[in-house]
């Protein structure tokens, strides 16, 4: 790619405001994942630049960019591949050595060969090269970067992040450097050990004769075995990196980095090659992943790991080598207790109550409003656990509020948090809807006395065009109260008697009326893209992502603290050669002294994104059940019975004293006698075990006095299952 992609890179520094505002406050960088896929892929690199940990260079004091010139440069393409300048950055920032790199060519001398350095590179104008020689400077030879390289390729990376994260933490991830070492000697030919040898005499004899010709062929070998050694190490690296940088994953597996779904799409894990450059994307999301997980052993968390076997095959199994686990970045969520915006009325307003007594009350608040002239607009978010965070009205946000059973109110905005929740009602109107769901339901009971159905739904006022009108219902007829038999005669089935039923029992065919109705109290506001009201942020959760103090050059977490420390570091003319600068300066000062007039307490924080969501208010429903029916024929008292089974039917026939001809039919029978000990349905076969006593297996004769109720069908049913109660008397 070209070097001055990389140019717009370091100049990129951003206040998050619109330009027709006020100063507005230079405090973290804003950056586009938008087109970054995986979705987790874009949040790492989010939470990278969040962090601090990215690859911008503040090459100003303190970072102070207009937002306008930010713009012109921000727009680079993440697909580019990364350069070893934007490593070294986030290197710096990672080992905590910024502030360090910052002074440091304050006080050193300065070489003006440093410049051509730079210029030889390709980098020109609009570069700062002091401050990149401090960083260069103050990693030293921690990490080594080839800075002639335009890119690097993902091999090449990986030894980086190894290298970094094993530097970062050590002693105690020392091991895997000699794991990579152990590796190499595995990778490197055993010709290129001889080789070292040879190339070691012939140095010494093309030195000792100074023999040019000699030397330069002493000098290609060397070059072969260096290339064989950068070669084995490669691989070292690969293989450490692939084996001992897992991620978790949902059944109890440690997957490497590079096949996790929150990284890589399959298509990238399927078709990985590593001698090709790697991308910013990939870049930056590996190294937040690093940078800001949690980190336990596979062990400790009793994951299965990828071993390979004999056969070279890859299998998951608790085979332990102090493989890595790097889990998911934890934010801070909480319970939303207060919003509080202040705007310039507000704060004014906080201003006058605190100073009302003050004799010289105009002159200062002549003063104060000068201030505030040049202060933001924000917010105070106040959660349950007692925390105060700060919503600038730069900062990002989302909210999920759902509303069934209408559409939810959801939305993702950059900025304008502010404007957005003034201009909301304290309380929206609530709306009433009902839902009514009906069915005429004549049904089998299943094995655990659910009985399954569509019921067909409208709702008032309508709000579903376009949906389905039907809806699957199951109900547990288990406790099922008021049950009736309706019992036909056997010779004349229009003549009926109905029977208490004091249970139901599973595989019997129910009959009963299905009605319910579930009532929403929905906010009555069309626009979904905003929430509906002020009351809804109250009680929702809020996940933030928290900044680090970028104006301060450091990883910490960005509060009114932090703040209060950067204000504290200027005296009372400030002079830069940027004329801008001064006019940023002042406008945290400002912004400092008016939240110590709102009684901010020093620990709260600031967010660059806020998400709230909440769970939907749960709906009333109330089901109505009525008119359960048995319907069953009465044979009478049984006389004899027949069961077959063949080609996978099941034959019956009951002989009874009322009717003068067996009744036949084909199909499974479930049985219930009732009294019994065993109180269980049996079916087919099971039904002999039941009526009859058995004589070395074989039916004898009927084993009690037997009444016979057999479920009834209508003509035009065409059942072929069978219920039969059989009473005992």
């Amino acid at each position: 790619m070209k070097k001055l992609l990389i140019v717009g890179l370091l100049l990129l520094s951003v206040a998050l405001m619109a330009v027709n505002m006020p100063v507005q406050l230079p405090l973290w960088v804003d950056f586009d994942t938008s087109k970054v896929e995986p979705d987790g892929r874009a949040e790492l690199i989010k939470l990278l630049f969040a962090n601090n940990l990215d690859p911008v260079f503040n090459v100003t004091e303190y970072g102070l960019i207009p937002r306008e010139t930010a713009e012109e440069l921000a727009p680079f393409d993440l697909t580019d591949p990364i350069t070893p300048y934007e490593v070294l950055a986030m290197l710096v920032k990672y080992f905590g050595l910024e502030r360090d790199a910052i002074e440091y060519p304050m006080n050193a001398p300065y070489d003006n060969s440093i410049k051509t350095e730079f210029e030889e590179l390709g980098y020109k104008d609009g570069f700062d090269y002091t401050r990149i020689w401090g960083y260069k400077e103050v990693l030293g030879d921690r990490i080594k970067l080839n800075y002639k390289k335009d890119n690097l390729t993902r091999a090449e990376y990986f030894k980086i992040l190894v290298d970094a994260f094993v530097e970062k933490n050590k002693p105690k991830y020392n091991y895997l450097l000699d794991k990579i070492n152990e590796n190499k000697k595995l990778y490197l030919e055993s010709s290129i050990v001889d080789k070292k040898e040879e190339a070691k005499k012939l140095r010494e004899e093309a030195e000792k004769f100074q023999d040019t010709a000699k030397l330069e062929e002493v000098k290609k070998i060397e070059r072969e075995i260096e290339k064989a050694e950068s070669r084995a190490a490669e691989r070292a690296y690969i293989y450490v990196f692939e084996n001992y940088f897992l991620a978790p994953s949902e059944d109890g597996k440690a997957l490497p980095l590079l096949m996790s779904e929150e990284l890589y799409t399959r298509t990238d894990y399927f078709n990985r090659e590593y001698d090709i450059n790697v991308t910013r994307a990939e870049a930056y999301a590996l190294f937040a992943k690093l940078a800001l997980s949690p980190v336990k052993t596979a062990e400790e968390l009793g994951l299965e790991v990828p071993a390979r076997n004999i056969q070279n095959v890859v299998s998951y199994m608790k085979k332990y080598d102090g493989q890595l686990v790097f889990g998911e970045i934890s934010l801070p969520k909480d319970i939303v207790a207060e919003i509080k915006v202040f705007d310039r009325d507000a704060i004014l307003a906080v201003w006058e109550e605190n100073h009302k007594d003050d004799p010289k009350f105009e002159e200062m608040k002549e003063e104060f409003e000068a201030k505030l002239d040049k202060v933001t607009d924000f917010v105070l978010v106040k959660t349950e656990s007692g925390k105060t965070y700060i919503l600038i009205d730069s900062a990002d946000f989302s909210f999920m509020f759902p509303n069934d059973p209408l559409p939810p109110y959801e939305n993702a905005l950059k900025g304008g948090f502010v404007e957005l929740y003034k201009n909301l009602l304290d309380e929206a109107p609530s709306k009433t809807y009902t839902k009514t769901c009906e069915a005429a339901v004549r049904e089998r009971i299943s094995e655990n006395y659910i009985v399954t159905f569509k019921a067909s739904c409208k709702t008032t006022p309508t709000f579903d065009e376009g949906k389905s009108k039907v809806k699957e219902v199951k109900v547990d007829v288990s406790s099922l109260t008021g049950a009736k038999m309706m019992v036909h005669s056997a010779w004349d089935v229009t003549k009926t008697t109905t029977m208490d039923v004091d249970k139901v029992y599973p595989y019997e065919l129910i009959s009963f009326d299905y009605k319910e109705d579930t009532v929403y109290q929905c906010k009555d506001s069309t626009d979904t893209t905003e929430p509906p009201d002020k009351e809804i942020f109250k009680g929702s959760e809020v996940t933030v992502y928290p900044v680090a103090a970028r104006i301060l050059y450091s990883t910490d977490e960005l509060k009114v603290s932090t703040l209060e420390e950067f204000k504290n570091a200027f005296g009372s003319n400030i002079v830069s050669a940027d004329t801008g600068v001064p006019e940023r300066v002042h406008s945290i000062i400002n912004f400092v002294d008016v939240l110590n007039e709102l009684g901010v307490p020093e620990d709260a924080s600031f967010g660059c994104m806020f998400k709230f969501s909440r769970e939907g208010v749960e709906p009333t429903s109330k089901v109505e059940i009525t008119n359960p029916t048995l319907h069953y024929t009465l044979l009478g008292r049984l006389v004899n019975a027949k069961f077959t089974e063949r080609d996978k039917s099941f034959f019956s026939e009951f002989t009874t004293e009322v009717l003068p001809d067996p009744v036949s039919f084909v199909g499974n029978v479930y049985l219930i006698k009732e009294g019994s000990e065993s109180g269980k349905v049996v079916k087919n076969a099971g039904v002999i075990n039941e009526l009859f006593d058995l004589q070395d297996g074989l039916p004898f004769g009927l084993s009690g006095t037997y009444t016979v109720l057999l479920e009834y069908h209508a003509d035009d049913e065409n059942i072929d299952e069978y219920f039969i109660r059989i009473l005992n008397k």
